[in-house]
Order: structure tokens, then C-alpha cells, then sequence
């Protein structure tokens, strides 16, 4: 198998390797990228050619002809290739939007945390998995056109308590908690960030100014504006979108869940 060409949230991609080793391995990335969502289809529909090769010292990469990088480690070639392959589907996804936000599910209602990467997203999102709340997501709030969060499970990247990567993954059974199985409509938007001895206080935000926070951490904005907009309107004028500082994970997950209990 020199190539294969899939589609995943209606984002019609090929990937083309110079070897079957190398190809082997990409198809390996792009089930576990994608959580096997997607579906085979012909060559000749792809959208999006991504092309792997290596000359047996570096790897080398393009995306629709444009030059992605190369380098010598195997190990982080194919990582960033798993990142690619990520945000090119989040970016052009027919009827979906891809948000940067860890998801759970609190006693029926949906919450969702909208934050850059290395913000936290993850922490908060495990602890509340371990008091009971249901899975959805550590990266990704993929909301379809009616407003609905679909479930993205992948396995949680823990941080040590330096603040560093661990090497292993982390499951939410692992955790006691439970994967989400169903969409769901979003019943709070917390926009929040982590300061130390910072005081809980939640500010509830006006749909526009809702809006226009939560805009930066939509990836498919370039690409899909319309579509973005329509659907981030129909969040705001049918969620609660609040903002406030946090300090300390336990306790922060404890004064949020008071929060929505009392909705």
C-alpha cells in the first residue's frame, strides 16, 4: 500500500508515501488522529493530497504540494503528522465546528471549557471526570449545525506537576468516569484561566460578547466563516456563557459545579 484516501467530517483526504512501511504507519496515525472516523473512498475524490517520503535519513512532508518540513526522528515526523492530519479536518469539516474547548457532561447538562492548548484544558477536564462527570472531550467541542456537541474521546493527556507532558495517555475509565455516547446541546460556556489565588467569580456574558470570545478558539473560522458564526450564534442564544478566573483544579471543579447545579 503505497496510498489511501479516506474522508472524516466530510473532508476528502489522500496520503501518498513513498514506501508501504511509511504508509503502514501514517494509516496507523490517521485511525488513532481520528478515532477510526472516517470511511474509504475513491483516489480521484480527494480534496487533499498529503505526501510522506523518506530517503532512509529524513522524513519529508507536503500538504497539497506546499512543503510542511522535514527531519530526522521518525517519532516526531509522524506526531506531526497526527497534528496535521487533526487540524486539516477540523478546518474544512462540512457542517461541523471544530472548537479548541475540553467537553463534559455534569448531571445532564453540557459544559464546555474553549481555551488555547497548554492552558489547563485537560487538568480540569480529568478532574471533573473523576468526581463522575461523562467524557466528551480534552481537545475539541465539534458542534454540529443544530448546536449539539458530538463526543471526541480521545485518550487524555495528563501533565506532571511541572507542568511537563507525561509519555503515557490517559483513559477516563481509568479516571471512573464514562465516555459520552450521544450529542448533546450546550447548557454553559465557561471561559476560564488559571491564576493563583485568583477568586472564583463568574461574570454571565451578553450572546454577543459570547460570540466574540469564544470566535479565536474556532479552528474552522478561516475556512468555514459563515458556518462558524451560524453555529456559534445558535450557542450563545441557547447556552449560558460565563467567565471568571480560577485558582487551584479541586476546587475550582467544586465552585463550577455549585455553579451549574444551579442553573
Amino acid at each position: 500500500m503505497n496510498e489511501f484516501s479516506f474522508e472524516s467530517y466530510g473532508v476528502k483526504i489522500r496520503v501518498e508515501c513513498s514506501s508501504n512501511a511509511v504508509c503502514d504507519t501514517a494509516f496507523a496515525v490517521v485511525n488513532k488522529a481520528l478515532l477510526g472516523r472516517k470511511i474509504p473512498i475513491d483516489r480521484d475524490e480527494a480534496e487533499h493530497v498529503f505526501t510522506l517520503r523518506t530517503d532512509g535519513n529524513r522524513f519529508f512532508m507536503h500538504l497539497d504540494g506546499n512543503d510542511l518540513g522535514d527531519g530526522d526522528s521518525e517519532f516526531i515526523f509522524f506526531k506531526y503528522f497526527d497534528t496535521r492530519i487533526r487540524i486539516l479536518v477540523a478546518e474544512y469539516a462540512v457542517g461541523y465546528v471544530f472548537m479548541h474547548a475540553g467537553v463534559v457532561a455534569w448531571n445532564g447538562k453540557l459544559i464546555i471549557f474553549p481555551a488555547n492548548s497548554y492552558s489547563g484544558k485537560t487538568t480540569l477536564v480529568a478532574e471533573f471526570v473523576k468526581k463522575g462527570a461523562v467524557y466528551y472531550s480534552d481537545e475539541y467541542a465539534v458542534i454540529d449545525q443544530d448546536g449539539y456537541v458530538h463526543p471526541f474521546p480521545r485518550l487524555l493527556a495528563m501533565r506532571d506537576r511541572n507542568g511537563n507532558y507525561e509519555k503515557t495517555e490517559v483513559s477516563a475509565e481509568s479516571l471512573g468516569g464514562n465516555i459520552g455516547l450521544d450529542p448533546m446541546p450546550i447548557s454553559l460556556v465557561l471561559l476560564t484561566r488559571y491564576k493563583p489565588r485568583a477568586r472564583w467569580a463568574p461574570k454571565v456574558l451578553t450572546s454577543g460578547v459570547g460570540v466574540m470570545k469564544m470566535i479565536s478558539q474556532a479552528i474552522s473560522l478561516r475556512f468555514r466563516s459563515k458556518l462558524t458564526l451560524e453555529v456559534l450564534n445558535k450557542v450563545a442564544s441557547n447556552a449560558i456563557i460565563a467567565e471568571s478566573l480560577r485558582n487551584s483544579t479541586e476546587n475550582s471543579v467544586n465552585k463550577i459545579i455549585e455553579f451549574v447545579d444551579n442553573l
